[in-house]
């Protein structure tokens, strides 16, 4: 089967804008992963270790899936090899720029094949291919502990678990599998609930018409009617608009930077000439 990467090739040359062209290659994507990376690890030795990563949105992925990332079971981490410029290994490996990279797509867009899978590795503690009730009871520990932290009133266990097995129906009410999830639709909700308090607290406090609002937008830019339409443009995937809105938020940070107008933590750009170098 031929690709089409000639004729994206040769259509860019027939667009003024060439980040509207998202296959293959963005330049915003790799400028909001770049900066993403660079602002964690705080050496710029172009490692992350699991205390770095763990600062990542607010600190809102939970220790146990940090240690389960850095186990080995969704990239080969590291050990004292890869540890420099003052890094000190606890035993806990680290991760390179290109496991970075995987990380925060599949973080960002967890509805996405390859996110759902990476995913599911973290959550199947034992490795048997499928996640049982134990292994979801393990990991909703430590989001009631959290939960309570923030002093947010959190469910009890047993009610979570029956909301989600309403919510992705596996064939088997005694364990998950990745085709369960697939199939499911939902499959950003389940792990978020398991593993990222943040994510899930956004989630629940979702406004429900923010969604036919931004079809409604992009029918409008794409001037298309929707009484006439019949086939919808696709909504745009949760790391294009991730990416999209980090963007934005990075070029203006860099614009207040520049104008002198920043009051934020001049700790967060250390060597910005370097940085600003590597652009």
């Amino acid at each position: 089967m031929r690709g089409d990467f000639l004729a994206t090739l040769e259509g860019l040359e027939l667009q003024t804008d060439i980040n509207k062209v998202l296959d293959y290659f963005s330049y915003e994507h790799f400028y909001v992963i770049y900066t993403n990376f660079w602002k964690l690890d705080k050496n710029h030795d172009l490692i992350i270790t699991k205390s770095e990563l763990a600062c990542y949105g607010d600190q809102g992925l939970s220790h146990k899936a940090l240690d389960r990332v850095f186990s080995g079971t969704v990239f080969a981490a590291r050990g004292p090899d890869c540890v420099g410029n003052g890094d000190v290994d606890n035993g806990d490996g680290c991760m390179t720029y290109t496991d970075f990279v995987r990380f925060i797509i599949a973080e960002e867009d967890k509805a996405s094949p390859t996110a759902i899978e990476y995913w599911f590795r973290v959550m199947d503690c034992d490795g048997d291919g499928v996640i049982s009730l134990y292994e979801l009871e393990y990991f909703y520990e430590e989001q009631e502990e959290r939960f309570q932290e923030l002093a947010v009133e959190c469910m009890p266990f047993n009610d979570c678990l029956c909301q989600v097995l309403d919510m992705v129906s596996p064939r088997v009410k005694t364990f998950i599998t990745l085709q369960d999830l697939r199939r499911c639709g939902h499959a950003s909700i389940f792990f978020n609930t398991f593993l990222n308090v943040n994510k899930f607290l956004d989630f629940e406090d979702r406004d429900p018409f923010m969604v036919l609002k931004e079809r409604e937008d992009l029918m409008e830019a794409l001037a298309v009617d929707a009484a006439d339409a019949t086939v919808l443009p696709p909504l745009p995937t949760d790391w294009e608009r991730f990416a999209t809105r980090e963007y934005m938020l990075l070029a203006a940070e860099e614009d207040d930077w520049s104008d002198g107008t920043h009051t934020g933590n001049a700790s967060e750009y250390d060597d910005d000439e370097e940085y600003q170098d590597d652009f």
